[in-house]
């Protein structure tokens, strides 16, 4: 202990000596100081010690409470220190009423006491655990406990100073006239409070606060006044008659038998009655504050029931998409499938338009909206019964083409809910997200949370991808509409006046994709002659196949020569088009030689008569439900599979090296760069999905290569679409605003082949989604019309400089398409008239001067009680040149009940394949290859055949799969008075096609014996065309002559068919230069007529000072 003091001496009078004296003269003055100083008495040092001690043992003690105090706070302790406080405090208030009934019942002191320890230990441990002690002692909660345990202390001072040891289940008798404390048990019950934390909703917890403080000041003031009114001339009164007076009382009821006669018992009364009057109102007002910060929609919670599944949908949800989505619920469903129930979870109160839309009839009691957070785990659990939940359905913004900040908060509202629902219990959960943005599913399926059964739909790579794939083929944006949409009963309903081309629309807008097994006894068959005799006797078109490879579902489209194998080791299920489920069902009763089982004849449509009525209601969904169809996401649905160019210089033309942004810009016009028969994509800026747009026009697969000229209102900046015009060829971009003629000249709009419309989601997200004048069909919204302004105008523009070429354009609002067919003032003037605006209100809109009122006598002439067509009914939408936005909703909905049908459109698209290399090579080595859609025009081997005809034709001699028709236009006089094409999908066996008429065909290789040569084919194109058309054949001639050829007969039998390409190709040069020869002469006929009206007007009504008028010469 010395050498201790001493060093600390030491040390205290080196920190204490001089700083300016030199260190060796310090050093020695501390030295002499130290030796002469005396000890320190033993008394200090043992205080010292002491104090050390107790310094040891406080920070201890704080260690511990911390401890305890993390320990107090994991949410399994306290739950089970708040279960077992509300326990035993509804056992202490039910013991205390029992006691007043049976005093004999000696086992209820000793209970009492057990529980009293229990609160007593609660009481210390949340003193010992409180960071502020003082403020724990002075709260309300703390006053109530301590008041409860005031009988039980006295109880045990009693006994411990009568027998010198504590003693329980003494009870009343210990205390003797103190027993009147031991009412204060019943207080216990308001220990139940501090479960009312677990409960999220804040008005519910202040409601049942309510009730208890009623519900505990009735049973204390019953406790209280039964012992003062013991001695009542009329007798002591039992505790529910006491209770019965308090409640008489406390109401303000008042009968009068029962009166209190002690002055004790009058007090008592009289302060039940103060308390009541004070505290009740002060939380009923703060029950008011919280039910006036919170709607209706916001306290509302959904019931489950066993009987009738329901779907949460989250995300950014409308009236215009929920209208859709709840009635592809309604149309899909599988067969058999009760309707489920919708629950709506959205952060904000629902908009006016919204609530009109849920008062409907039709969804009343069925949807349910909820106020809440989708990545609130507590709305999820208890109020959406997400454990309980079929599905949930993350919708995407529909306006939003770029959509990042919001694909990203839709990311992470699915992870929230799988999270969520792997913690109830329901693993099995399925989430269905919607994306606007391919890239962003890659943050959904990378996590731990994503499981196979969950699907991705990106919404805007669906739709960027058909408006590419229809410059290609077209209509294939309306036959995609067509197979994966149900049509509505407004759009099935025959006209009294349709014409034989609406009738045959109708019949592919009735048509479906089922899924239905294959019988047993078409194993050794190829798939395409099981094709041909499912078709001649069923009339349903067979086009892809799903069979088990290595343990794995792989579907086909159009394996074409592959080999059924036998279907007792193998799970073979087919994939047709048909009308409904029961001409679909017919293929299970098809026998070997093509005919049926049972003695029904054959089942070949015919052409439905005039005014035909086809059948109403949904499809009945799949035939059977194989043990492969479980709706989970194999290999060929890959997540994002463009994100990597490097990857795809195998399937798609794609430069090595990017070549720089300035190349790429046309310089000039395009004519100065020889760009011709190109395609136009007009836009305000290049769009996040540009990859999905090129990549279609730019795939190996496709018949030809078109030239790509962006016309852009801001020029691209230096990212990704950038990178991605620099990487494709024969893609270039310039700037201009396509609303300008010279823009669109200098774009080349005369020597263009056809034209994209991309519509601007910065001018829709401006206007609006929904607006509280919104209604159901036939009534929208100012806002509903102006989606798609810019979208009208660009393709007017484009139109009134080229009224012969195709623009392929997408629309948000269905019922807008009328604005790009039909006059804009006569489909503005219908839309106010169906929306009850007044005359004067259009007049209003119109300027004096404008045409309009030029018009005036000519429109009011019209009846405006005509029959509306439905969208879906437009000679644009018929001819694929419009894709509506509604595909969106049916999408979702078909990979919620459908899965299979998500990979279908996948593949016809997108090409996608399975990503496994062993699968794809059995598949490879067993000849299950992959067909392309492909538009090829009619054979010349066949003259005006049947539909019927052509399809064995392609099928036995090609090895392809006809889907429908692209039937050209051929005039109101014609027999089908159709004046521009449309789709014709699976047409009747009997239906007479011309040399007009386009097919769609899934063919495993490019059709070159159909086309062959395209100017804008590069060099390697026409080689790969030429060696697949000389394999075509030799193996015909293989098949003809029993044997392979001989090298020297092969190579005579190539140089023929070199000196037919280079025929073919002169023939095509002398054609084309015709052809640019008739465009001249007739653009230069054109012009002079132009000129002489123009003169001929200047002569004979000159126009007004300061105007121009345009002459059309669209009637000349």
């Amino acid at each position: 202990m010395k050498t201790t003091g001493m060093e600390h001496r030491r040390s205290t009078l080196m920190s204490q000596g001089s700083p300016g004296a030199p260190l060796a003269e310090r050093r020695a003055s501390l030295i002499n100081r130290i030796m002469t100083e005396p000890e320190p008495p033993e008394d200090a040092t043992k205080t010292s010690r002491y104090r050390r001690a107790l310094r040891r043992l406080r920070s201890g003690i704080e260690r511990s409470y911390r401890a305890f105090d993390r320990f107090l706070r994991l949410p399994s302790v306290g739950l089970a220190f708040d279960s077992l406080n509300v326990i035993f405090s509804l056992l202490s208030s039910m013991f205390y009423i029992w006691s007043t009934y049976d005093e004999k019942a000696t086992w209820i002191p000793f209970a009492e006491d057990v529980i009293s320890i229990f609160f007593f230990a609660d009481y210390v441990i949340r003193l010992w655990g409180a960071p502020h002690k003082l403020h724990f002692v002075r709260s309300f909660m703390a006053i109530v406990d301590a008041l409860t345990l005031v009988p039980f202390i006295l109880d045990m001072a009693v006994s411990f100073y009568e027998e010198g040891r504590f003693r329980l289940g003494d009870g009343e008798e210990a205390v003797g006239e103190l027993s009147i404390l031991f009412v204060f048990r019943v207080l216990r019950i308001l220990r139940i409070q501090r479960a009312f934390i677990y409960l999220e909703n804040e008005v519910t917890q202040q409601i049942l606060r309510i009730l208890l403080t009623l519900f505990s000041l009735a049973l204390f003031g019953a406790g209280l006044l039964q012992r003062l009114e013991e001695k009542n001339t009329e007798g002591p009164f039992d505790f529910h008659t006491m209770l019965y007076f308090v409640v008489i009382t406390i109401s303000t009821v008042g009968y009068g038998d029962i009166v209190p006669e002690s002055p004790a018992g009058r007090v008592i009364v009289c302060a039940l009655l103060a308390f009541f009057f004070i505290s009740i109102p002060v939380q009923t007002n703060e029950l008011f504050r919280l039910m006036g910060m919170q709607s209706v929609y916001a306290r509302k919670t959904y019931k489950s029931q066993l009987e009738i599944p329901h779907i949460i949908i989250t995300g950014c949800v409308d009236v215009r998409s929920l209208e859709g989505l709840l009635f592809s619920l309604h149309a899909e469903r599988p067969a058999g499938a009760q309707d489920p129930n919708v629950v709506i979870l959205q952060p904000l109160a629902p908009s006016p338009a919204m609530e009109a839309f849920l008062r409907q009839p039709n969804y009343v009691g069925s949807i349910t909206y909820l106020q809440g957070s989708s990545v609130d785990s507590r709305d999820l659990i208890n109020r959406c019964q997400v454990a309980r939940a079929a599905a949930t359905i993350v919708l995407a913004n529909p306006i939003d083409i770029v959509g990042i900040d919001d694909d990203r908060l839709n990311v992470f509202a699915a992870l929230v809910v799988k999270h969520t629902a792997r913690s109830v219990g329901a693993a099995d959960h399925k989430v269905v997200l919607q994306l606007n943005r391919a890239a962003i599913d890659f943050h959904y399926f990378d996590s731990d949370s994503a499981q196979s059964i969950d699907q991705p739909v990106p919404i805007q790579k669906f739709c960027m991808a058909l408006l590419g794939m229809s410059c290609l083929c077209p209509g294939i944006s309306t036959l995609v509409y067509n197979l994966f949409t149900h049509p509505r009963q407004e759009e099935s309903a025959a006209f009294d006046k349709a014409t034989p081309w609406e009738e045959d629309f109708n019949i592919s807008r009735a048509m479906k994709i089922f899924k239905t097994p294959l019988p047993a006894h078409f194993a050794g068959q190829t798939f395409c002659q099981v094709a041909n005799k499912v078709f001649n006797s069923t009339g349903a078109i067979l086009f892809a196949l799903e069979v088990d490879v290595a343990n794995t579902s792989v579907l086909r489209l159009n394996p074409s020569t592959y080999t059924l194998p036998s279907f007792d080791d193998n799970l073979v299920s087919a994939y047709v088009i048909a009308e409904d489920a029961e001409q679909a069902a017919l293929i299970e009763e098809l026998a070997e030689d093509g005919g049926f089982l049972a003695v029904t004849g054959k089942r070949r449509r015919k052409r439905p008569s005039q005014g035909r009525q086809h059948r109403q209601g949904r499809p009945e969904g799949d035939i059977r439900l194989l043990p492969q169809d479980t709706g989970q996401m194999d290999g060929r649905v890959q997540p994002n599979p463009y994100e990597d160019l490097d990857a795809l210089f195998e399937e798609y033309w794609i430069l090595k090296e990017a070549c720089p942004l300035a190349d790429v810009k046309l310089q000039g016009d395009a004519a100065t760069m020889d760009i011709q028969e190109h395609i136009i994509v007009s836009s305000k800026a290049l769009p996040e999905n540009l990859l999905h747009l090129i990549l279609p026009l730019r795939s190996k697969s496709a018949a030809s290569v078109i030239p790509i000229v962006f016309l852009v209102r801001e020029p691209p900046a230096p990212g990704r679409c950038a990178h991605l015009l620099q990487k494709f060829p024969l893609v270039y971009w310039t700037e201009g605003n396509p609303l300008n003629r010279a823009d669109l000249e200098r774009a080349g709009i005369h020597d263009a082949s056809m034209a994209i419309v991309l519509s601007c989601p910065a001018d829709a997200t401006s206007i609006g989604t929904e607006s509280a004048d919104s209604t159901l069909r036939g009534r929208e919204s100012v806002s509903d019309w102006l989606l798609d302004i810019d979208t009208v105008f660009q393709y007017k523009c484009i139109k009134g400089a080229r009224p012969d070429m195709p623009v392929y354009c997408m629309m948000m609002v269905a019922d807008n398409v009328e604005f790009l067919e039909a006059s804009t003032i006569d489909a503005l003037r219908r839309r106010m008239n169906a929306a009850g605006a007044e005359g004067d209100q259009l007049k209003a809109l119109m300027p004096s001067t404008s045409p309009a009122q030029l018009a005036a006598q000519r429109l009011a002439k019209r009846s405006m009680a005509a029959v509306d067509v439905p969208p879906t009914r437009s000679h644009l939408v018929a001819a694929g040149e419009v894709l509506l936005a509604g595909l969106g909703e049916s999408l979702t909905v078909q990979a919620l009940w459908h899965p299979h049908r998500l990979s279908i459109i996948r593949q016809l698209i997108f090409e996608e394949t399975e990503s496994d290399p062993i699968v794809n090579a059995i598949c490879q080595s067993s000849g299950l290859l992959q067909s392309r859609l492909y538009l090829v025009p009619m054979p010349e081997e066949l003259q005006n055949p049947t539909f019927g005809q052509l399809f064995h034709w392609l099928a036995t001699e090609h090895h392809m799969i006809a889907l429908g028709a692209y039937c050209g236009a051929n005039g109101r006089f014609s027999p089908r008075q159709n004046r521009s094409p449309y789709v014709f999908l699976n047409p009747p066996y009997d239906t007479r096609l011309s040399h007009l008429d386009r097919i769609y065909v899934l063919s495993p290789r490019i059709p070159t014996s159909f086309y062959f040569h395209n100017r804008h084919l590069p060099e390697v194109v026409q080689s790969q065309a030429l060696i697949a058309r000389r394999a075509d054949h030799e193996d015909e001639i293989a098949a003809l002559t029993g044997s392979p050829l001989p090298t020297a007969q092969t190579a005579d039998v190539h140089q023929a068919l070199d000196d037919i390409v280079a025929y073919v190709e002169g023939v095509d040069k002398t054609v084309t230069a015709l052809e640019e020869a008739t465009w001249k002469a007739k653009h230069e006929l054109r012009q002079k007529i132009q000129d002489c009206i123009h003169e001929e007007l200047l002569h004979t009504a000159p126009p007004r000072k300061g105007s121009t008028k345009r002459v059309s010469l669209a009637g000349v």
